[in-house]
């Protein structure tokens, strides 16, 4: 009886028992970086290795956010930063790993980019990146946040950084912090102030003990942080000694939790279910089944059934043994069916659980590999994300490349630009040089013709004063003689010129016919002149003057040659055009006038005057301004130069 009394009993609790849905996981996201390619120190070998490995563990524990950043510069590396702080809005657990060089500067921490120089101390605030502001990006985290700094390497920078102030301390390493917030871990390396290792193998010792333990599911982080610091004593020799900075409460705090037990909950029992266990009851109809029903079911229609006949078995007469013992036997044999039944339903109840649990679980499946597929979405996004990022770093290395590039090729052009200016500077100096020489020779051979001018002067002078005694004796006795030859010439010039001038006019017609065949000889040699003119180089007008045929622009010529500077053995004579009679008309000067004329004695303030008149057209020829030739024709002293400076005014037009 009572094994029937169990039965019954299970097969109404059994209709209760249903699963339940596996409860959300919680949001964790994480942040990792890894420096190594630093521009102005030495380059870490195992940081990049680190964080792939500490991102790979992230991913693989099922954080919903892990984002993989590498060799970061200060903009890039403050502006992941900030865009963390958005993602970890909400989230139960942060993250943030770095892996790279760190340094303490008067109390506080910085982590260091891959382009910082730091100089100075006072350059940490600007070119790297406060250990307060990463904490400050992990606050709006509810549950954990975890700041993991493989950053206490030997520090190049400190070796060449100056200080601004002489008592600011400077660290090589990390120094010691307390976290402001609840909730908040901050694991070193190495303890405050010592240094932390590389390690032979592809990973640091740090990491490597990170892998090991920090996702180990249901672990609680405090355990785990310790472990890795006895692994890491253990691997160095207990040279290196990790450490923790800040608290937590009193429950379990993992990065990873447990998975969650299915848990089995009554099914609310109904209307029916009460019906067909008063149905198995009275099947059995005596009073220790009701009374099991009346415990399972308290109250309502059935209840006070079970009641009725409870009493109705109260009343009964007492039915004597034989009775009894058939009655009892036909009970048994009926618990015996109703067990049979009773096996057949719960068979059947454990069919379809089984149905049930295997819709339950292919639904969980269903959710698990929607999940799977916004993991795996939220990981090439992740990735694509990341490729766009080193594209555009790429793009930024090539965009300064480029302009590195035409940095050089600016420095290079202005380069050559100087070394032509300074070959032309160098050109003009050596033309001044030569210009100055030639000029020297001039003025030396100036002077050496005036000497020789001057010697025969004087020569001439005590000739002329030795003979004019002589010819003051000739001229008193000659004088009246030649005032009748001169008498007698002056006819006589008449007559020939009269007679001049008829050959002349018959000259001149003849040389009408003559003329233009003159002038077309003439035309190409003026051309050249006016080209000459365009451009004077001196060699060029030299030759022209040299091999000039046509008489007509001998002048010209000549006053082109001197505007240049060239040797005066250069100009040609320039007569006057004449015909042959007019050439043999010209009367001769007689002997006394002759010997008259060389006696041309000049005092000394002559000479002077004529030095410095003809310092004073050397320099105009070498800047012939109309106005100035002009004035100085005006002001001329010395008549020894007016013919050259007369050429010299009509070669610019005066």
């Amino acid at each position: 009886m009572t094994r029937l009394l169990l039965w019954a009993a299970a097969a109404i609790t059994a209709l209760a028992a249903l699963p339940v849905d596996r409860a959300l996981a919680e949001r964790r996201v994480a942040l990792i970086i890894g420096n190594s390619s630093y521009q102005n120190v030495a380059s870490l070998p195992n940081t990049i290795n680190d964080a792939n490995a500490i991102a790979a563990v992230f991913r693989k524990a099922g954080f919903d956010v892990v984002e993989a950043r590498q060799n970061l510069g200060v903009l890039e590396f403050k502006r992941a930063v900030r865009e963390f702080m958005t993602v970890a809005r909400g989230a139960e657990t942060a993250v943030m790993y770095f892996a790279g060089h760190g340094i303490e500067v008067a109390g506080s921490n910085y982590l260091i980019p891959v382009d910082a120089k730091l100089a100075t101390d006072f350059d940490a605030e600007d070119e790297a990146v406060s250990l307060d502001r990463i904490i400050l990006a992990l606050e709006p985290a509810k549950r954990l946040r975890l700041v993991i700094l493989d950053a206490c390497r030997d520090n190049p920078f400190l070796r060449k950084m100056q200080r601004t102030v002489s008592i600011r301390a400077i660290s090589s390493g990390l120094g010691k912090i307390e976290p402001m917030s609840t909730d908040t871990l901050i694991a070193y390396a190495a303890k405050a102030g010592s240094v932390s290792y590389d390690g032979d193998g592809p990973n640091s010792p740090f990491t490597t003990a990170l892998i090991k333990y920090i996702a180990e599911p249901g672990l609680d982080i405090r355990i785990a942080l310790g472990r890795v610091r006895d692994d890491v004593l253990k691997t160095t020799g207990n040279q290196q000694e990790p450490f923790v900075y800040g608290s937590l409460g009193g429950t379990t705090v993992s990065l990873v939790p447990l998975p969650e037990v299915k848990k089995q909950e009554p099914r609310p029992v109904s209307e029916e279910d009460v019906r067909r266990a008063y149905e198995l009851t009275a099947q059995i109809g005596s009073k220790e089944a009701w009374e099991s029903f009346l415990k399972t079911f308290h109250s309502g229609f059935y209840a006070e059934l079970a009641k009725l006949q409870i009493a109705k078995l109260n009343a009964a007469p007492a039915p004597d043994p034989a009775e009894r013992e058939a009655k009892a036997q036909a009970e048994r044999d009926k618990a015996e069916r109703l067990a049979a039944q009773q096996r057949q339903e719960e068979e059947r109840a454990r069919g379809a659980e089984a149905e049930r649990a295997k819709t339950k679980n292919a639904e969980a499946e269903r959710t698990n590999a929607r999940a799977e597929q916004e993991r795996a979405e939220r990981l090439a996004l992740q990735q694509r994300q990341e490729d766009e990022r080193r594209t555009k770093a790429a793009e930024a290395e090539r965009a300064k490349a480029r302009a590195e590039q035409e940095r050089a090729e600016r420095l290079a052009l202005q380069q050559r630009q100087e070394e032509e200016r300074r070959a032309k500077a160098a050109e003009a100096e050596r033309a001044k040089a030569r210009a100055e020489q030639e000029r020297a020779e001039r003025l030396a051979l100036q002077q050496r013709q005036e000497d020789e001018r001057r010697a025969k002067a004087e020569a001439e002078r005590l000739r002329a004063q030795q003979e004019a005694k002589a010819r003051a004796d000739r001229e008193r006795a000659e004088r009246l003689g030649r005032e009748q030859r001169q008498e007698e010439e002056r006819r006589a010039k008449s007559a020939e010129a009269e007679r001049l001038r008829v050959q002349r006019e018959a000259a001149l017609r003849r040389q009408e016919r003559i003329e233009p065949e003159e002038d077309h000889s003439c035309a190409g040699e003026e051309r050249r002149l006016e080209q000459l003119r365009a451009n004077p180089a001196r060699d060029a007008v030299v030759r022209f003057a040299r091999d000039l045929n046509c008489v007509a622009l001998r002048p010209q010529v000549n006053r082109l040659v001197e505007s240049v500077g060239a040797d005066p053995s250069a100009l040609a004579p320039s007569p006057p055009r004449s015909t042959p009679i007019e050439q043999q008309a010209q009367p001769q000067p007689a002997a006394s006038e002759r010997r008259e004329s060389k006696v041309t004695p000049a005092p000394d303030s002559r000479q002077q005057a004529c030095k410095r008149d003809e310092e004073r057209l050397t320099q105009l020829r070498a800047d012939p301004a109309r106005e100035a030739v002009a004035r100085f024709a005006r002001e001329l002293s010395c008549e020894d130069l007016r013919p050259q400076v007369q050429r010299l005014l009509e070669s610019v037009g005066g």
